[in-house]
């Protein structure tokens, strides 16, 4: 009875020494845990007996990057690593389950850190730090065009008159610049920014210099000033009609003193006329008597003959 419990018994860890061979025939083994010699960057290698392809997470309060590969054990020589450098200060593993077996590896971090995971192979290669999220492929070398030049805008304002020399800008900037020479009101109009400037005008007056600038441009402007000095420019885009501009504020209302306003002349009576009194000159007596009818001489009446003219002298 005894012997018969005995062999049962050694069969039995036979049974399991086989079972447990076979376990860590099937399953992949990790066992080695190294820190590679870098410059830079962290990078440590996990080494294992077939392929394995981890999957990672990274863990707050401490930081922490974990590391499970499913179907793999730990191998017996496997041992914490201590690396105090890059902002990783060591390397944990162990079986974290054995039914399925997972083998979990722990990096503990003074911080977060970036990280990158290359499997190769057997190995699985970890790389932390700053340089990590970089790809560890060179960049093809692209032969670049030659950045194109800066732009060019200068303008001048001095006792009245203005100069532009514009290239490679756009409107709005000419627009602003002028603004700021001149301390006018300019309202930048929409799209202004997409509309490119190339001038070399005045120096001149400032209205002139300005109509040629917004010439040919895309929008309508009105200028308010003089030759010499630059109040407002008021810009609409063509076709949405005339920049509206604000009428003048009326002056103020003095009404003039009330003037007396003299009668109309009335029209003058003329003057009744009193017939004047002929005078009649003094006659003698004996013109009295010659003429007893009061006829003036010469005056003969009508039906009377006058005198008959005598025989010529001899």
């Amino acid at each position: 009875m005894l012997k018969s419990s005995i062999f049962a018994l050694g069969l039995a860890l036979a049974l399991l020494s086989v079972s447990g061979s076979a376990l860590a025939q099937s399953n992949a083994q990790v066992q080695k845990v190294v820190l590679l010699p870098s410059t830079k960057d962290v990078e440590i290698e996990i080494r294992a007996t077939h392929r394995i392809v981890p999957q990672s997470q990274v863990v707050a309060g401490p930081d922490r990057l974990v590391l499970d590969f499913a179907g793999a054990v730990p191998g017996a020589q496997l041992r914490t690593l201590a690396v105090n450098r890059g902002g990783v200060k060591a390397v944990r593993s162990g079986l974290f389950r054995s039914n399925p077996p997972i083998t979990r590896v722990v990096l503990d971090l003074n911080g977060p850190l970036p990280y990158q995971v290359f499997p190769s192979g057997s190995s699985v290669i970890i790389k932390l730090g700053e340089q990590s999220t970089a790809t560890s492929t060179p960049a093809p070398v692209v032969n670049e065009a030659p950045a194109p030049p800066p732009p060019v805008l200068n303008v001048s304002f001095q006792n009245g008159k203005m100069s532009v020399t514009a290239e490679r800008t756009n409107l709005a900037a000419v627009l602003t610049e002028i603004r700021k020479q001149t301390n006018a009101e300019i309202a930048i109009p929409a799209g202004a920014e997409q509309e490119p400037v190339i001038a070399k005008l005045g120096p001149g007056p400032v209205r002139e210099v300005v109509a040629a600038l917004l010439n040919g441009s895309n929008y309508n402007f009105i200028i308010v000033g003089t030759d010499s000095s630059l109040v407002r420019l008021l810009l609409s885009p063509k076709g949405s009609g005339a920049p509206y501009a604000p009428p003048p504020a009326p002056a103020a209302y003095n009404p003039a003193p009330p003037q007396r306003i003299a009668p109309p002349p009335q029209p003058t009576q003329p003057a009744e006329t009193m017939p004047q009194e002929q005078e009649v000159p003094e006659q003698s007596g004996d013109q009295a008597n010659d003429n007893p009818q009061g006829n003036e001489p010469g005056n003969q009446p009508a039906n009377e003959p006058g005198p008959q003219p005598g025989p010529p002298p001899q």
